[in-house]
């Protein structure tokens, strides 16, 4: 009997772990997996196939607006803003998606009615070169899926199950088409000129020194800044500016359809104005930053093409600066570090160094320390046998002074750069006058002036004429060493 009992509890146990065994099993069954989720939203199944080159224009209706994009060449714009250059690979996706049109199920083969078409999300209208259309309708968002749409075909009545990846980009704005590249690549050797015009209409205008100024130790750095005054240009500013222009990082779109109120608005109007002219590369296929090169083109004789490129920069507000790009009719925005260039301070763009001269051109140096002493040193400078011109005697009052250290001493008073642009201060006195003698039988005269005000600044004149403010320990460190010059001290360079 008690056997008999066991197997009878032995069997009932079975039957009820193979119950439970069931239902999980069905359960699981009823559950869907990540797999099949994905699968179910995944278009596979093609239900239009056309040719996307024999589609003349592609209107797009959604909650933004209208717009239609047309094939112009091998480019697509859109109509009425050509000017607007687009994302290539995204107006192509634009036309071959409706080309070959796939969806995810088939929904109902005999009405049209509940999806959402009577107030469509997008109406679609594609007009091929033959001169038919077809019309796509995209829906409501379909339940219990990953953002798929429902869609059909004007004229028919089958609804479609469409994917949200090929729906939503008919959905956006036709700003997302936008380009948002604003610069043209181009190198420093390859610039024509920059112009900077300022609010207050002051114009900083650089470009690379000509052959006469090539020659001229007052543009030594081989660029000339020749506006608001004609003078050597910082060879690192202008460098470093020539890096930002040609390699502006994506823009953000602000503003479509732009106004004259809106660039009011956006303080573009009376904001600075950046022109760039430069010479861009026809004959390599490949730009030196590894882009493809736009205006790579073979049969150019010239091998190359000169462009212009026009930035009119406004207001700030929070990390942001608003501009324009040439005449698009668009207002951008970029963090505001990337166009910090437009704050630099005119004299900044001059060449540092302010009183050059080669020594070997100089016959004499006469030193007056505006004290009632005056130092002249009478230069002598030879040729070897090579043809390379060196001095080879300085001397004060017919006694010999050393010459290395008077080359130490007169490559500080050449190394003497400036700290700002001023004008001469009234009512000053001069504080140290140099005489510039040349072998050419000209004379330049430097002189620099006390700042009644200011004992830290001296201001700087040659022959009359200055522009530069120069610190005073610049001044006293030209007179310490002549001091040290005439007591036979070492002079230091650094």
């Amino acid at each position: 009997m008690k056997k008999k009992l066991i197997i009878i509890i032995s069997v009932v146990a079975v039957l009820i772990v193979s119950a439970v065994a069931v239902y999980f099993v069905s359960m699981l069954s009823d559950t869907p997996s990540p797999e099949a989720e994905q699968e179910e939203n995944e278009a596979r199944t093609v239900v239009y196939s056309d040719d996307a080159t024999l589609f003349n224009s592609l209107t797009v209706e959604n909650e933004h607006g209208s717009y239609t994009l047309v094939r112009d060449g091998d480019s697509i714009v859109i109509e009425g803003r050509e000017q607007i250059p687009l994302l290539s690979a995204s107006s192509t996706s634009m036309f071959e998606t409706f080309a070959d049109v796939y969806v995810v199920r088939t929904i109902s083969e005999d009405s049209t009615e509940g999806f959402g078409f009577d107030s469509p999300s997008a109406v679609l209208t594609v007009k091929k070169a033959d001169g038919s259309e077809k019309t796509m309708y995209i829906g409501d968002i379909a339940a219990n899926t990953e953002g798929c749409r429902y869609m059909c075909f004007a004229g028919e009545s089958t609804v479609y199950l469409m994917d949200a990846d090929r729906s939503e980009r008919y959905l956006a704005d036709k700003s997302l088409l936008y380009s948002k590249t604003v610069s043209k690549y181009f190198t420093s050797d390859e610039m024509v000129s920059i112009s900077i015009v300022r609010p207050d209409g002051e114009e900083i205008l650089l470009r690379p020194s000509n052959e006469e100024e090539s020659g001229d130790m007052n543009f030594i750095s081989g660029y000339t800044m020749e506006k608001p005054f004609l003078f050597g240009a910082d060879s690192d500013i202008v460098t470093s500016l020539c890096e930002t222009l040609a390699a502006l990082p994506s823009a953000s779109v602000v503003e479509d359809d732009v106004t004259e109120k809106m660039l009011d608005e956006y303080g573009i109007s009376n904001g600075t104005t950046v022109t760039v002219v430069a010479n861009y590369d026809t004959t390599s296929m490949t730009l030196d930053s590894g882009d493809v090169n736009p205006y790579y083109d073979p049969g150019n004789e010239d091998g190359f093409v000169t462009l212009t490129t026009v930035y009119r920069i406004g207001g700030t507000r929070e990390n942001l600066i608003y501009f324009t790009y040439d005449d698009i009719p668009i207002i951008y925005s970029l963090t505001k570090s990337d166009m910090d260039f437009i704050n630099t301070e005119t004299y900044q763009y001059c060449q540092r160094l302010v009183n050059i001269a080669y020594l070997t051109d100089l016959s004499g140096l006469s030193v007056d320390t505006c004290d009632g002493n005056i130092y002249d040193f009478v230069i002598t400078s030879e040729a070897d046998g090579e043809g390379n011109i060196d001095v080879s005697s300085v001397t004060l009052d017919y006694a010999a002074v050393d010459t290395d250290n008077f080359k130490s001493f007169y490559q500080n008073i050449v190394s003497v750069s400036h700290s700002d642009i001023g004008t001469k201060p009234e009512d000053s006195d001069c504080v140290l006058r140099l005489t510039y003698e040349f072998t050419s039988g000209e004379r330049d005269i430097v002189e620099f002036w006390s700042f009644p005000d200011d004992s830290r600044k001296t201001f700087m004149t040659i022959d009359g004429e200055g522009r530069f403010v120069v610190l005073m320990t610049k001044v006293d460190k030209i007179k310490n060493d002549l001091q040290k010059l005439l007591s036979g001290e070492e002079i230091n360079t650094n």
